[in-house]
């Protein structure tokens, strides 16, 4: 004798059907996930224990400063090559030689004196502005190496980045540590 356990009545296909609409639906569910974006590759820099690492100058500030110093220092050579003033010659040195050719013109009010007076000083201020910036290529890191050697072990960080997820699908992602 046959005892049924069940208080529906079995149709023709059974427990089949309701299997194989819970396959479709997971089917179709996978589908409809969105791609996952893997995340990028994480490089860690460990620097050695002395210290930072040396990256070389700013070339941005070095060629800079070199292009300010030269130009005004090849006027003043050029300038000092083709005076007949006595106080010229002082501008073949570099950075004081305007300063010494101003303190040798004409101390009192002299015909066309002030204006080589003030040229002499725009040549000596973008001299030493030149100097300068030369100087503070070696000290100041470049700009691709100053997050390197500012961040520390273990310091928190948090950033913000573009991602894909999925074909025609754009999004953000945040990456931090803390």
């Amino acid at each position: 004798m046959k005892i049924d356990n069940s208080p529906r009545p079995v149709g023709r296909c059974g427990g089949r059907a309701t299997a194989g609409i819970a396959a479709f639906a997971a089917g179709f569910g996978l589908l409809a996930l969105p791609a996952v974006a893997h995340a990028q590759q994480v490089v860690v820099v460990n620097q050695s224990e002395g210290g930072s690492v040396y990256r070389g100058p700013n070339w941005m500030l070095l060629s800079s400063g070199l292009i300010i110093f030269g130009g005004t220092y090849t006027a003043s050579v050029v300038v000092a090559g083709t005076s007949s003033h006595a106080g010229d010659q002082a501008l073949y040195a570099p950075l004081v030689g305007p300063w010494l050719d101003i303190a040798n013109r004409c101390p009192g009010a002299c015909d066309n004196e002030t204006g080589r007076k003030v040229l002499l000083g725009f040549d000596g201020v973008f001299q030493g502005i030149g100097l300068l910036t030369i100087v503070s290529s070696f000290l100041v890191p470049p700009r691709r190496a100053r997050g390197l050697a500012a961040r520390t072990e273990g310091a928190p960080s948090f950033r913000v980045l573009p991602a894909s997820y999925g074909r025609g699908t754009p999004g953000l992602t945040a990456i931090g540590t803390f």
